[in-house]
């Protein structure tokens, strides 16, 4: 063999190796991208079962400064003005049969009176308006309470995402750190010819997707949250029958109609009575005779007047609180009904979540057994694993999105139900609680099976 074809035998040799190196050093940060990746999505998603994660999300406080609490003191003052009010009356005035006429100024007579009005515009009138007012301003506390319930769960609604787009971002982050390192090393192969224009568009188009949902999660008006606190809150559910049940006894529901009923019966029952537009006014009443014709005198004594009717009116009273009883039912069917309505709404988008979960869950059961293998040490296809990983990320990014519907969803329950949250009515999936699957005493038979083979 000569010099010169030894030479370039060496030479062919030489590139080879270095090519091998490269290779190999390719690989290994590959494998490192990939490992890094997958442990630190794997420590995120980690399931928290505390009610109080769950808590925190279905009952966060909005800033709504809404009140009608100055509606309220302005009916109880009112109350308060006409409760005061017993309808007495000090009267005092000049009267002259013909002042313009008159020869002496002083012509005319003075008087002083002291009234009790005891019906029209009076005592008992007074005391049903106080009445009436009290009972107006207890329904408006009340209905500012459901209101302000309203506006907390609808504002709730908004807020909800809060509470996930932190996790969000940061599974976009690992992802796009992964396929920047993937698209570095498919960018090269590409433009050496080693590899096609279709593999890398798939690195790029998932490095151009991952930046757009980092600049929406970055613009919209979540609260930064330390990476380190984040949590993975569970599948959840609703208790639908103890809803309902607690719809029923609701008891600002039924303090609003049991006040609305009072205020009926008072109301018809001053309508239809004879102290509508009757009138009995005492009073002393004591004049003074300036002109000195000696007619001076004190008057003691009452007026009264009754509205005559002919015929005799209908009794409003039951059928109006009859009426009134139907709306309320009607009312109380709506309620039930929307809740029911939001109810299957919940459970279409948990079925959707239930779905995503067991991919999530195939997903890292494809990367376990790939830790499995590389531990045994068998050989394994760096693209392969990369593609699963990837599958992996995807799979809890769009499990988080999942999760975000499924609490909004929960949280119109209690908006459309008129139910202050409690965690009783919680029900936390139990597929929460499902451990990945082991047969139990035949690991070490699945481990070393290849070596006994």
């Amino acid at each position: 063999m000569s010099h010169c074809l030894r030479y370039y035998i060496f030479v062919i040799v030489l590139i080879t190796h270095s090519f091998n190196i490269k290779a190999a050093s390719i690989d290994e940060i590959l494998w490192e991208n990939a490992q890094n990746t997958y442990q630190s999505t794997k420590k995120k998603l980690q399931d928290n079962y505390q009610i109080s994660d769950v808590s925190q999300i279905l009952s966060s406080k909005c800033n709504i400064d809404w009140t009608n609490r100055y509606e309220v003191a302005a009916l109880e003052a009112q109350a308060s003005a006409l409760d005061n009010t017993y309808g007495l009356e000090f009267r005092a005035g000049y009267t002259s049969q013909n002042i313009e006429h008159s020869i002496n100024d002083d012509d005319g007579s003075t008087y002083m009176e002291l009234s009790w009005d005891v019906l029209r515009n009076g005592l008992r009138e007074n005391q049903y308006k106080a009445t009436d007012l009290k009972r107006q301003a207890a329904i408006q506390t009340l209905s500012g309470k459901v209101k302000k319930q309203t506006l907390d769960y609808q504002c709730r609604r908004y807020r909800i995402g809060t509470h996930f787009e932190g996790m969000e971002a940061y599974l976009n982050l690992l992802k796009l750190e992964f396929m920047e390192a993937i698209y570095q090393v498919e960018n090269k192969a590409y433009f050496s010819g080693e590899s096609y224009l279709d593999e890398l568009l798939i690195s790029e188009e998932d490095i151009i997707l991952a930046r757009q949902n980092l600049e929406r999660l970055h613009n919209s008006p979540f609260e930064y949250k330390n990476p380190d606190t984040l949590v993975n809150p569970p599948v959840i559910n609703v208790d639908l029958n103890a809803l309902m049940k607690a719809i029923e006894d609701n008891k600002e529901y039924l303090q609003i109609r049991q006040l609305k009923s009072l205020q009926l019966q008072d109301e018809s029952q001053y309508n239809e009575s004879f102290l509508n537009g009757s009138r009995f006014r005492l009073f002393v009443r004591k004049e003074y005779d300036i002109a000195r014709t000696g007619q001076d005198e004190l008057v003691a004594g009452m007026r009264f007047q009754i509205p005559i009717v002919f015929g005799r009116s209908g009794n409003q009273t039951e059928s109006k609180l009859n009426q009134l009883e139907n709306d309320l039912n009607h009312e109380l069917w709506e309620i039930k009904v929307r809740t029911q309505a939001a109810y299957q709404s919940l459970q279409e988008q948990l079925e959707r979540t239930t779905k995503q979960q067991y991919r999530l869950m195939r997903a890292n059961e494809k990367m376990r057994r790939i830790e499995s293998y590389l531990a045994m040490k068998k050989p394994l296809d760096i693209a392969a694993v990369n593609v699963r990983l990837r599958n992996y990320i995807d799979s809890a990014i769009e499990l988080i999105q999942a999760k975000e519907e499924l609490y909004r969803r929960v949280n119109e329950m209690f908006l459309v139900s008129r139910i202050s949250y409690n965690p009783r009515f919680i029900k936390i999936n139990t597929l929460n609680e499902t451990t990945y699957r082991a047969r139990s005493g035949e690991r070490s038979a699945y481990l070393w099976s290849d070596d006994f083979n």
